[in-house]
């Protein structure tokens, strides 16, 4: 007798064991199941951040914006290899002066109707392949309330916001080549 029922105690422990991996599955689909696209209202967080690189295809330079939810903007511009890798260690390189850096805070709010902007003009959407006559790239990605976004873009309509976002800074500055020496 006893052994029948360490079989089925043992039987009724693997049973419930498999029923909660089950659960931890299915759970765990839910959590990665893909997020809609569609607008929604975004929330003044701290917490949202999108990095954008701006360049277009008849110049070697670009631009590069990191947005905080809390109101920071950075900009960077240049052709220096700083621009994309702040680890860069070519400082031999005839162009790594050639790199500006500038920054500006804003109100949570203005940031939060910024972000907002993004997601009204489709920012999580899967993004097309680039025309061929494109001439004004934007790469974006970032995190706004949860939704995650990566896209490589020539939409005016997101293209436009980026050149609202650096319109928000004085232009290059003009530079004296014999700066660098």
């Amino acid at each position: 007798m006893k052994k029948q029922k360490t079989g089925i105690i043992r039987l009724s422990f693997i049973t419930l064991l498999l029923l909660f991996a089950g659960l931890g599955i299915t759970l765990c689909g839910c959590i990665m199941w893909p997020q809609s696209s569609k607008p929604f209202a975004v929330t003044g967080s701290s917490l949202n951040w999108a990095e954008m690189y701006y360049t277009t295809t008849n110049t070697t330079s670009g631009v590069r914006l990191s947005l905080l939810g809390s109101g920071n903007i950075v900009l960077t511009r240049g052709t220096s290899s700083r621009l994309l890798n702040p680890f860069a260690v070519d400082v031999d390189s005839s162009n790594w002066s050639d790199y500006e850096r500038d920054e500006v805070n804003l109100s949570r709010t203005d940031m939060q109707q910024i972000f907002q902007l993004l997601i009204n003009r489709n920012v999580l959407k899967k993004s097309k392949d680039l025309p061929p006559d494109t001439t004004v790239v934007a790469q974006m990605h970032g995190r706004i309330d949860d939704r995650v976004f990566s896209c490589v873009t020539a939409d005016p309509k997101l293209i436009e916001v980026v050149e609202a976002i650096i319109a928000l800074f004085p232009p290059p500055h003009q530079r004296n080549h014999t700066e660098d020496h």
